[in-house]
């Protein structure tokens, strides 16, 4: 093309060589040093993270393109409109070169014009954070994992500080539990090619209380001295406590049942036993023949004390709290403290004995509130049709025992006996009910002809069921009844 220009300017020139001189000249000269391009860029520099893309933001003029080259693809690359992707950590050059658009503006009017961006790429932010904190566990609780949230792929590994309380998989950070107190789970992350983590390690604290967790037991348990039962039972598993044992039960819900293969009591105490209620507690029968609690064999004591909650439920034909079916027994009952509901919906007494010659020993009860109640038996004494129990001592506290059928509300159920019963001032308030016209509120239930402890109210001998509190002093009585067959005795101070 030039060439034909050059001809034909030289034609010309010929004709008019004084006119033009000057001017060839120039064209010449535009021919022979053709325009360098506009190009501009943003920016000389850029820092990208791996996985990122941004834009070069070039700028040129009309009739020229711009191309783009990376001298380290490993690094980053660059696609055809400018777009800079990271791909690893390093450094690359990207290349801009504007150029025409096309073969005449290419050879005719413009030149190349090329330019730099320096690109550093440097790894990805990662993080972990665990799921929580702090975690409570009980002695006794399964293997566990808290939960680890990891932002990239460093390499993670657990440690314990304390491995008396617990044991943590280095790799997985599964712990298992090894005693009761504290210890502190730390997880450690390393740098990958892709992430680099400014906080390498967290942590968690996990405390373990050394109460038996009831939910994670496989099996049957006997508690012994010490030990804190919390927790829901979810098996159909038999609870003792040892002889001799003071156990806790703090928070405890024993469910039972009515199957006649788990024939057992919700607890059975298997010598001597202190309980210690804190927190709201529930315990019921594993079958309609045995009690929530079965206090210890003849001759031992139960004892219950604390500042929480008892609500024990026995089966049909046993007590509450105290013995079972059909000949079974118990030794003595003592309550001093905390809220104990006791209840048998059928024949068991509320606190006492069971159905059918079943026995219980003594019943004291010196403090707390107790409310019990059954349905054929006595509230607190004995169950029903031939049972018995021994004496029956109130001396503090605040009572409040029902007898919704034959039986008293305070002594002997239908058919049944007990020892004898004592009542002193030092009580809160003393309520019983009975339901029957022939059973005493507190005394005889109905056909008891075999009862012949005496009935002793702060020093005044009560010798049937029309007593009106003559000759009562120190305490206050009163007598209310809603029916023929109802009526109730209440002593307070």
């Amino acid at each position: 093309m030039k060439r034909i220009i050059r001809q034909i300017l030289g034609w010309g020139m010929m004709l008019t060589l004084p006119l033009v001189m000057t001017s060839c000249g120039e064209l010449f000269d535009m021919l022979d040093n053709p325009i360098t391009p506009a190009l501009q860029v943003l920016r000389a520099q850029l820092t990208l993270k791996v996985g990122e893309s941004k834009p070069i933001q070039a700028s040129t003029q009309a009739h020229v393109v711009l191309l783009y080259s990376s001298d380290n693809p490993a690094v980053a690359t660059v696609d055809a409109t400018g777009l800079i992707t990271a791909v690893s950590p390093g450094t690359a050059r990207i290349t801009i070169k504007a150029q025409g658009e096309d073969d005449y503006y290419r050879t005719e009017i413009f030149s190349e014009n090329t330019t730099t961006v320096e690109v550093t790429v440097t790894k990805k932010e990662g993080s972990i954070s665990f799921a929580t904190a702090s975690v409570p566990k009980y002695i006794n609780d399964v293997a566990f994992n808290n939960p680890l949230t990891i932002v990239g792929d460093g390499v993670v590994s657990y440690t314990s500080n304390n491995i008396t309380v617990a044991e943590v998989n280095a790799t997985n950070g599964d712990v298992t539990i090894k005693g009761a107190g504290t210890a502190t789970i730390t997880a450690i992350i390393t740098d990958s090619d892709e992430y680099t983590y400014n906080t390498k390690t967290v942590s968690y604290t996990l405390t373990v209380d050394p109460a038996i967790n009831l939910a994670a037991l496989s099996g049957d348990y006997i508690a012994q001295n010490g030990d804190v039962l919390t927790g829901t039972l979810t098996g159909n598993y038999k609870i003792s406590i040892a002889a001799g044992a003071s156990v806790e039960l703090k928070d405890v819900t024993i469910n039972g049942g009515n199957n006649s293969s788990t024939n057992w009591a919700g607890l059975t105490c298997d010598g001597n036993a202190t309980i210690t209620i804190t927190g709201t507690n529930t315990v019921k029968g594993f079958y309609r023949e045995y009690p929530a609690i079965q206090a210890g064999p003849i001759g031992k004591t139960l004892t219950i004390n604390g500042t929480g909650t008892l609500t024990a439920t026995g089966g049909d034909l046993a007590a509450g709290i105290g013995s079972g079916y059909d000949g079974a027994s118990c030794g003595h009952i003592t309550i001093s403290g905390g809220t104990v509901n006791a209840s048998s919906s059928m024949n068991g007494a509320g606190i006492g004995s069971g159905d059918f010659k079943s026995s219980c020993g003594a019943i004291t009860i010196s403090g707390g509130t107790v409310n019990a109640n059954s349905g054929e038996g006595a509230g607190i004494g004995s169950g029903f049709s031939g049972s018995s129990c021994g004496a029956i001592t109130i001396s503090g506290g605040t009572i409040i025992a029902i007898s919704y059928g034959h039986g008293a509300g305070i002594g002997s159920g239908v058919s049944s006996t007990f020892g004898s019963i004592t009542i002193t001032a030092g009580i809160t308030q003393v309520q019983a009910t009975r339901n029957h016209f022939a059973a005493w509120p507190i005394g005889k239930g109905h056909y008891d002809h075999g009862s012949t402890g005496a009935v002793t109210i702060n020093g005044v001998t009560v010798t049937s069921n029309t007593w009106d509190g003559t000759g009562l002093t120190d305490l206050n009585f009163a007598s209310s009844s809603t029916g023929s067959n109802n009526l109730t005795w209440t002593l307070t101070p």
